[in-house]
């Protein structure tokens, strides 16, 4: 519990922000026909609370070599284990929300209002539960971003730097040295 209160201090007055903008997102959407924006602000927030609890609790890809220097400190919140027992709620629960949602996409008016902005709450919501698969998938997350990065070189950036991979750690070392 002191581990959880230490994590939660950390990125507090964060949290605190987002949480007004939770409520000012409501209160601007309230009595409003389009309540798109509450509900992509709702399943985003929500679902970035269930993989920052996953990542707490502990899941196997991390990546916590990505994180800047002055920032290392964070992986001692996150916890490295096969699996925790809020994965699965979370997997789940996240899943069968998204098919009630395509079911509701499906069933409105094609073309119309409702089935687009339920389309679109759906396919984030289904892209947030993917991401809570690559935390615990055995894929290398260099196979996650070989796509955005180039093989070749790149002036003042290579694909380990994207990741802070070994490499880069070592001629930063060396450059120290």
């Amino acid at each position: 519990w002191r581990r959880f209160g230490l994590a939660i201090a950390t990125s507090l007055y964060h949290e605190l922000s987002v949480i007004a903008a939770a409520v000012l997102v409501a209160v601007l959407c309230w009595d409003e026909p389009n309540r798109v924006g509450l509900w992509t602000f709702s399943i985003l927030w929500l679902m970035r609370w269930s993989a920052k609890l996953n990542v707490f609790l502990g899941v196997p890809n991390l990546h916590g070599d990505w994180l800047p220097e002055h920032l290392g400190f964070l992986q001692s919140y996150m916890g490295r284990r096969p699996m925790n027992h809020l994965f699965p709620i979370s997997v789940t629960a996240g899943t069968v929300i998204t098919a009630l949602l395509a079911v509701s996409a499906l069933g409105a008016d094609p073309g119309g209002f409702e089935a687009t902005g339920l389309t679109l709450v759906t396919v984030l919501l289904a892209l947030a539960v993917l991401e809570h698969w690559f935390l615990v998938l055995p894929i290398p997350d260099e196979a996650l971003w070989r796509w955005a990065v180039s093989e070749g070189p790149r002036p003042g950036r290579s694909p380990s730097d994207i990741r802070g991979g070994d490499r880069l750690k070592t001629e930063q070392a060396a450059s120290r040295a």
